[in-house]
């Protein structure tokens, strides 16, 4: 039933969100109808309709009222051109959204608990949450663009999670040893191999299926880490360098899930430790940091999407 899914509109997720639905009235739908329910559905897998030996039937019907206000998240219309050509994707990545703002607000209001640890200082803080909220909110803003009357309805929404991709960026940051950064810099400045070599094993490390390979910095960064004494302090004294990055897209599964990051952990601590400003919309960060830093993460085998800034 949903094969060329891009034919349909989610009226069902819309009707989640609390977006009017209205307009759609009149579109022929796919029922299912349950018995011993007056909700309906439109598609056999939904879980409601799986777990349900009897169907009262299936039929053809025109998109009403009445069947909005007892419609499943299941439920599909029929499109009706190009210009909706897109929508069901930026709308499931809508839902998706709101449930990540959701889980950052509910974090939100157990910090107003005096006994509440926030989990930014816990063991189990997860270092790449900043990269799954930056990278949601830059998706779901490129999608949104051919619907505009969407994007000014979701962007509370979107305001909401630049703010929160910035105080996950910050936590992050508050974790990171800056003279560690610099000397694996300065490390990888030193190993620097063969440039076509180089580049062939980013590109297999930014496209690789295993996300638990480690990353052609990985190695030199812990070791850094391991021999690092606490108390010594960056030496580098030459001017700082800014520059902006435009960030990659973090790796999903087939269902949209989070797998792996195209960025490395010293790609992405270098860029939270020396952020100064970002555009979170649109994945883009100022970065000022020593020329050691700024040196490797201009190393052309990287293929990071990089600019001066005059």
């Amino acid at each position: 039933m949903t094969d060329g899914i891009m034919q349909y509109i989610p009226v069902g997720y819309m009707g989640r969100l609390g977006i009017q639905v209205d307009k759609y009235y009149g579109r022929p739908m796919d029922i299912i109808a349950l018995q011993n329910t007056d909700r309906v559905h439109s598609i056999l897998r939904c879980p409601s309709v799986a777990i349900c030996k009897e169907q009262a039937g299936n039929h053809r019907a025109l998109f009403n009222a009445d069947i909005a206000s007892r419609m499943c998240v299941c439920c599909l219309v029929k499109a009706d051109g190009p210009r909706e050509e897109g929508l069901y994707e930026a709308v499931i990545d809508l839902v998706s959204l709101r449930e990540l703002l959701d889980e950052e607000a509910e974090e939100e209001r157990n910090r107003e608990d005096p006994q509440y640890v926030p989990d930014h200082l816990g063991a189990n803080f997860n270092e790449h949450h900043w990269r799954t909220i930056q990278s949601d909110l830059t998706k779901i803003v490129t999608s949104l663009r051919a619907h505009p009357w969407l994007q000014h309805w979701a962007s509370a929404d979107l305001i909401r999670a630049a703010t929160y991709a910035e105080r996950r960026c910050t936590e992050r940051r508050g974790r990171i040893d800056l003279a560690v950064v610099e000397r694996t810099a300065a490390t990888l400045n030193d190993l620097r191999r063969s440039t076509p070599k180089l580049a062939w094993t980013w590109s297999n490390w930014r496209s690789r299926e295993d996300c638990s390979l480690p990353s052609p910095d990985d190695e030199h960064y812990e070791k850094v880490a391991r021999t690092h004494h606490p108390d010594a302090e960056a030496t580098w004294v030459e001017p700082t360098v800014t520059i902006s990055v435009r960030l990659p897209p973090v790796r999903l599964d087939s269902i949209g899930l989070y797998i792996g990051d195209t960025l490395s952990d010293w790609e992405q601590d270098t860029i939270a430790a020396y952020k100064t400003a970002a555009d979170w919309a649109s994945g883009t960060v100022t970065l000022t940091a020593p020329p050691v830093v700024v040196r490797e993460l201009l190393c052309p085998a990287r293929n990071l999407d990089l600019a001066a800034v005059v």
